[in-house]
């Protein structure tokens, strides 16, 4: 049984530790089958009208792509913002997916 401790955010902290995770269930049998590091404080969490992706969008500034097919991430930074890991520019909050697969993004 895998227990996570929350710990606040430290400069150089390693990315396994900050990174928050995308857990998968398979619902038929009620166990967990991979947890999948995103991004730092990922929420606002969609799926495409596929499936083929979950998207989430991530502090400080940036969102994660997670291909559901073999869970890898692409972290994708919101133009006009660098990756510093403790600032907020943009400060993404929430995340639509249209079904033409468009991605909206809204910002604090």
């Amino acid at each position: 049984y895998d227990v996570l401790k929350w710990t606040s955010w430290q400069p150089g902290m390693p990315s396994s530790v900050r990174d928050s995770r995308l857990v998968v269930i398979d619902a038929d049998r009620m166990v967990v089958t991979a947890r999948v590091p995103m991004c730092p404080a990922a929420h606002g969490v969609r799926l495409s009208a596929d499936g083929g992706q979950v998207y989430a969008t991530c502090g400080p500034d940036g969102i994660a792509v997670v291909n559901t097919r073999d869970f890898t991430v692409t972290r994708v930074q919101l133009p006009g913002t660098v990756d510093d890991g403790a600032s907020c520019r943009r400060c993404p909050y929430a995340i639509g997916v249209a079904p033409d697969g468009l991605v909206w993004v809204s910002s604090l």
